[in-house]
């Protein structure tokens, strides 16, 4: 008879399957159905009140061909159909081993899967929203397969459902469901600043989400540090910072920051931050004067200079008067535009390179003076032929000038004084050798009990008065003049130039009136001259004195009066003769100069050329001899 139709699979177990049938026609007889294999053994048990067939004890995950075959019994022998078509199903796989959901952003999860070590022909895993099978993923491959869930809600609780699937032609095959549970991550905060707060320690502070849905606090963790330095920031708390320490000075250090919920270990992404400790300040900071209107700043580095690159150098109080010390080797920098005469505190700092906003030690303070501005107008005058006057002026800014130092350049032993400034600035130097010429140094200074600070030295000359002439005496005194004779020195005359004598004529109160001089070279054998341009029949007051220049000279000495006569001058003698000699010499130049012409006249009077060679006429010749006369005129003339 007819075999019957192909059995129809409808549903399978991880051991089961499931089929119906559909019975043959009754034509008076009844009707037994069974499954069998290729081999026709028995696969299972069918049910003719129900029309099912269900096989057990299958094997895990593995796909079964089965026939359907329909017997009767007939006479005590059972008769059966041929197979039917055949059917092949297959059991399911099994469900994951393990399964794991950790938040991958705000708004997915990400789920990792272990597979069972007996997992056969699973072709995928799905994992999907528990209630919600619009939102899944599918893992594929791998030991630990995974896939991540998208388009979730922030900071939510999810149960994550996830099946094995087999692969063609049982695609529709699955699994049971391995749940699991998971959260969406919390927002991370917006921004972390790390503010270092002392070589040791530092401060962490943020800046907070939009939202902070389920958020209850902030945990801030130091990287690398062993053990763990870690601080918590209450959600509520303001301002939103903490404070971590134990940390190595001038030292840079990554703080990763999260946003976390109370009861369960679940984060927000992690911000990471950057930061320094403190430098260690400076051991020592020494200012020293540099001029007027600067000032030097030298440090010594502190043992421990981790993490400094420079110094800065400020003013305090104006931190716009600042330098910087980029040389660790020798740290030092100026600092400019000061004032002069004026003290000022100086900070210093050590600080890190490259960082913004700076990461600088704490101050190191020192103090120094810039120097006072210089004296003016320093004039050395000679006082007497042992002793110099040093008189000078105070400057216009004369800032914070307790004193002057006048010295004596090059003294041995040194020869100096000392002028408050509130006293009249001059200075006299004694026991110098005469007509010396001597150099001194005036510095304005500043004088405090720990400070002393001097300006630039002005540096000027000047001379001792020479040693006065001897000896001094009056020769011939006529109407308009007087002869007078003297001396020289007695001691030291080194430099002395040349000598003056004077005549003074004095008013009835001894007050000078008109002065006239004479001057003889110091080399001069005979020390004398005549004062010349006097008045007759007056009386005068005759001296003599040394001279380096012509405004350096030695005290007067001498004071000898005389009385100009009413007789006219009597020429002297000597002038007579030396006037005489002068005309004699005139004419015999005249005499010899036309002697020397007529000769030359005798000579060439018969001659037709000149001295060139050239033919010359009588007339021509004459006219010669008349310009010849004319320029003896001439030289007679000028020789009157």
């Amino acid at each position: 008879f007819i075999a019957p139709s192909a059995p129809v699979w409808t549903d399978s177990g991880t051991k089961s399957l499931e089929w119906t049938f559909t019975k043959l026609p009754d034509q008076g007889q009844t009707y037994v159905y069974k499954l069998v294999d290729e081999q026709n053994l028995p696969f299972g048990t069918c049910d003719v009140a129900t029309s099912t067939c269900k096989a057990t004890n299958l094997i895990v995950a593995l796909p079964y061909t089965v026939y359907l075959v329909a017997c009767f019994t007939a006479d005590g022998d059972t008769l059966c159909s041929d197979k039917s078509d055949p059917q092949t199903a297959s059991t399911r796989p099994w469900p994951p081993a393990r399964v794991n959901v950790i938040p991958a952003s705000v708004s997915s999860l990400k789920v990792t899967i272990t597979p069972r070590d007996d997992a056969r022909n699973i072709d995928r895993y799905v994992a999907e929203i528990q209630g919600n099978d619009q939102l899944k993923c599918t893992a594929t491959g791998g030991t630990l397969p995974s896939c991540v869930i998208e388009g979730l809600s922030l900071s939510t609780k999810y149960v994550v459902d996830v099946r094995a699937w087999l692969g063609d032609p049982f695609s529709q095959v699955s699994s049971d469901a391995k749940n699991a549970t998971g959260w969406t991550m919390l927002e991370a905060p917006k921004d972390v600043t790390v503010i270092p707060l002392s070589t040791t320690s530092v401060k962490v502070t943020l800046t907070p989400p939009d939202d902070t849905k389920n958020i209850n606090r902030y945990e801030v963790t130091a990287k690398g540090m062993d053990p763990p330095v870690k601080c918590d920031i209450e959600v509520g708390q303001s301002p939103l910072e903490c404070e971590l320490k134990g940390f190595a000075a001038g030292t840079q250090y990554t703080f990763e920051v999260q946003s976390r919920m109370e009861t369960v270990v679940v984060g927000s992404a992690i911000v990471k931050a950057t930061g320094w400790t403190k430098p260690n300040a400076p051991e020592s900071v020494t200012v020293t004067t540099k001029t007027s209107s600067s000032l030097s700043v030298a440090v010594v580095a502190p043992n421990d200079a981790s993490g400094i690159g420079r110094y800065e150098a400020f003013v305090e109080g104006d931190p716009s008067k600042a330098c910087t010390m980029t040389s660790l080797d020798k740290p030092e920098c100026q600092l400019e535009g000061l004032e002069a005469g004026t003290e000022y505190s100086v900070n210093v700092e050590a600080c890190v390179n490259d960082t913004d906003p700076p990461v600088c030690s704490e101050s190191k303070v020192g103090s120094g003076w810039t120097k006072p501005n210089a004296p003016t107008s320093v004039a050395v005058t000679p006082d007497t032929t042992s002793s110099i006057m040093v008189e000078f002026e105070a400057p216009s800014d004369a800032k914070g000038i307790t004193n002057y130092d006048v010295s004596l350049v090059g003294a041995d032993p040194p020869k100096y004084c000392s002028v408050a400034s509130s006293h009249k600035l001059d200075c006299k130097f004694e026991g110098l050798e005469p007509s010396t010429e001597y150099q001194v140094s005036v510095t304005s200074c500043i004088a405090r009990e720990v400070l002393f600070a001097c300006s630039e030295d002005v540096v000027a000359s000047g001379w001792t008065k020479p040693n006065s002439p001897r000896n001094l005496s009056i020769g011939d005194v006529f109407a308009n003049s007087v002869v007078v004779r003297w001396l020289q020195p007695s001691g030291r005359t080194e430099n002395i130039k040349f000598y003056q004598a004077l005549a003074r004529q004095k008013t009835e109160k001894a007050v000078p009136a008109d002065e006239y001089m004479c001057s003889v070279d110091a080399s001069a054998e005979v020390l004398e001259c005549s004062i010349n341009g006097l008045s007759a029949n007056t009386d005068y007051t005759i001296s003599v004195r040394s001279c380096i220049s012509d405004t350096v000279c030695g005290d007067d000495i001498g004071f000898a009066s005389i009385t100009t006569t009413n007789e006219p001058e009597e020429v002297p003698e000597y002038v007579i003769i030396i006037v005489a000699v002068i005309i004699a010499i005139v004419i015999l130049t005249i005499i010899i100069v036309i002697i020397v012409n007529c000769q030359k006249r005798d000579k060439t009077k018969d001659a037709d050329t000149d001295e060139k060679g050239r033919l010359v006429t009588k007339a021509q010749r004459t006219n010669s001899y008349q310009s010849s006369a004319s320029d003896l005129k001439t030289i007679l003339s000028v020789e009157k």
